[in-house]
């Protein structure tokens, strides 16, 4: 029988597990960054109303020229995901259930999408490497058949159902005369993705589908003389693309089902115990009294400070608390372990790690007699792993968030 501390921990793990699937791509959020004229809205009225390439030309300043597109498609709003998924998530069993929710819920706002296509200069589609999101397809399965219908080697079936279908789609196109996408295509690539899925949005007039992207690079002038047609390179007959899918949003599910299969198998590696348990309450320092001002005093002592150092401008040393982060992670996780730094953006996180990083390097290859042995030790330590094989990798890592 799992002890009752475990089952909680697989508890967490499970609605994790869960939750994952349905984080989406900010959408929204990515095309705030980008100027008005490189990106359009794209209806079904609009793509159904273009017979030609109307519904990919922008106005793009005279010095630069188009040297591709990223066709976002099936956008839905993703306030959806909550609405759908609530009954679904109400029913499990973590006590903590409602903040979850609440927690997830926050980001469950603005646009999002199915996939993100290439398209080459001419609008080929390069359906070789396409990005998906879990989400869409996490939808359709939990309102068809549940939660417990989420997996990784579920979803892993589901994208090699989906690249055949793509790869079906390619060799249709091999027919068209003109290789570049065109509007009506579109439609049918949002049709294949929702069948896909099993999930359809809901579509109101003039609601988008599509978002399309356009690429550009600084303007090259062409060469007065012409290539010869010998010197001219050799145009090879276009191949079906070996199409790979990688995960357009947030995606840890395999990470999470090893931990899951660790702790089943009765393994318990103490970096996970200690990042999903609860933290002891006398072991926590108020940094702000004197107790906390002397252990800051005794982190910085000079036989504290790392031999390993990031190379940088000597401006750029680290400050005093970065510095008492570094020394104390690395006087904390000398065997294993689990050290978090949190902080608003742009306070220093990243920069603290590459230091981790150079202290993890120096101080394998000073332990090493030759520099490819260094390298190799330095690997070990970095490839952060849960189930047991290197546990104590995570630990000299510090975990930024």
């Amino acid at each position: 029988m799992i002890a009752q501390g475990q089952a909680r921990l697989l508890d967490i793990l499970d609605y994790w597990h869960k939750v994952e699937f349905f984080l989406p791509y900010a959408l929204e959020k990515y095309v705030e960054d980008f100027k008005e004229w490189e990106t359009r809205w794209l209806s079904q009225e609009d793509l159904q109303q273009s017979k030609d390439s109307r519904w990919r030309n922008f106005s793009i300043p005279d010095d630069l020229q188009v040297k591709g597109f990223n066709l976002y498609i099936g956008v839905f709003d993703a306030s959806v995901i909550a609405t759908l998924c609530e009954p679904h998530l109400a029913a499990l069993s973590v006590d903590e259930n409602t903040f979850y929710e609440e927690q997830e819920r926050v980001e469950l706002e603005g646009l999002t999408c199915f996939a993100k296509i290439k398209l080459n200069a001419q609008a080929v589609p390069q359906l070789d490497a396409v990005s998906l999101s879990t989400a869409p397809w996490a939808l359709g399965q939990t309102v068809s058949k549940g939660l417990g219908a989420l997996g990784h080697q579920a979803f892993e079936d589901a994208k090699e159902q989906l690249i055949k279908l793509l790869h079906n789609f390619h060799g249709q196109r091999q027919q068209n005369d003109d290789p570049s996408l065109m509007a009506e295509e579109v439609l049918h690539l949002h049709q294949l993705l929702c069948n896909w899925a099993s999930f359809t949005p809901e579509q109101n007039s003039g609601t988008a589908v599509a978002l399309l992207q356009v690429l550009t690079q600084p303007k090259v002038e062409k060469p007065l003389t012409q290539l010869s047609a010998a010197q001219a390179p050799e145009v090879e007959d276009e191949e079906e693309p070996d199409t790979e899918i990688d995960i357009l949003n947030s995606f840890f599910i395999k990470d999470i089902e090893r931990a899951i299969a660790s702790l089943q198998r009765a393994e318990q590696p103490l970096p996970l115990l200690q990042y999903l348990g609860e933290a002891d309450p006398s072991k926590r320092i108020d940094l702000y009294t004197d107790h906390g001002r002397t252990a800051i005093y005794q982190a910085l002592q000079p036989q504290c400070i790392n031999p390993g150092h990031w190379p940088d401008e000597p401006g750029h040393a680290m400050s005093l608390m970065q510095q008492f982060a570094i020394n104390t992670a690395l006087g904390t996780l000398e065997n294993s372990g689990v050290f978090s730094v949190n902080g608003p953006p742009g306070t220093g996180k990243t920069t603290l790690l590459r230091d981790m990083f150079a202290e993890n390097m120096a101080d394998s290859t000073g332990r090493s007699n030759t520099f490819d042995r260094g390298v190799y030790g330095a690997t070990c330590r970095l490839d952060a792993k849960v189930d047991g094989t290197r546990s104590d990798a995570f630990a000299r890592c510090a975990v930024a968030s």
